[in-house]
């Protein structure tokens, strides 16, 4: 039976076609991947695995209203306590540092970002999210994070500004939560080295 999974993408920065492909080309037939609408979310269904956080905190590329509230907040909380998963990559970091309940999850939040530049992504040795990954470079948005628990890092991301945690991952409750700060282009998600990270990332989260 195949796990399903709501992804939450597409703001005026990030287009939801780039993800929702790139997605698609990281997973296998045993994942069924559903967008959510635009707008705000309260509820994450039992029914699902999984939810994919890669979007700004914004309601739609048209609409800068958050699509969160204190209510959706808790609501991604306890799917994740009851052992639903959750991946957030790139701009899934951005904006959620007001809500509690999120910023909870992931442990961490953008700070800010230089100009886009050469990103060398550097797997950490013998970690199971990497497996026989090896450093690569992309031209992407080198994400500064706060991030205080470094204990479970398993991606370092590295350009002319410095270093920085490019992947990590935490338990909550019953549930898994992985963290990429990589992929503002298309083509960083069209990566096989990316798409690899990101598949074994989501299968992680949901106990695969």
């Amino acid at each position: 039976m195949s796990k399903k999974v709501l992804a939450i993408c597409g703001d005026q920065y990030h287009s939801d076609d780039h993800v929702m492909a790139g997605l698609r080309a990281s997973l296998d037939e045993n994942f069924d991947l559903t967008q959510a609408p635009d707008g705000q979310i309260s509820e994450f269904p039992d029914s699902y695995s999984a939810v994919v956080l890669a979007k700004l905190n914004v309601s739609s590329p048209t609409v800068s209203t958050p699509w969160t509230s204190e209510s959706s907040g808790n609501a991604l909380c306890d799917f994740v306590s009851n052992g639903g998963g959750l991946l957030v990559v790139h701009a899934g970091t951005v904006g959620y540092s007001i809500v509690p309940g999120i910023h909870k999850l992931t442990g961490g939040s953008f700070i800010q970002h230089p100009s886009a530049c050469d990103v060398t992504i550097e797997p950490v040795p013998d970690h199971y999210l990497t497996n026989d990954a090896i450093a690569f470079t992309v031209h992407d948005e080198h994400y500064f994070v706060e991030h205080t628990d470094q204990s479970e890092d398993f991606l370092l991301t590295r350009s002319e500004h410095g270093v920085q945690p490019g992947g990590w991952t935490r338990t909550f409750g019953k549930g898994r939560v992985c963290v990429l700060t990589p992929g503002h282009f298309e083509s960083v998600w069209r990566h096989p080295q990316f798409q690899s990270i990101v598949g074994n990332g989501l299968r992680w989260t949901t106990n695969g």
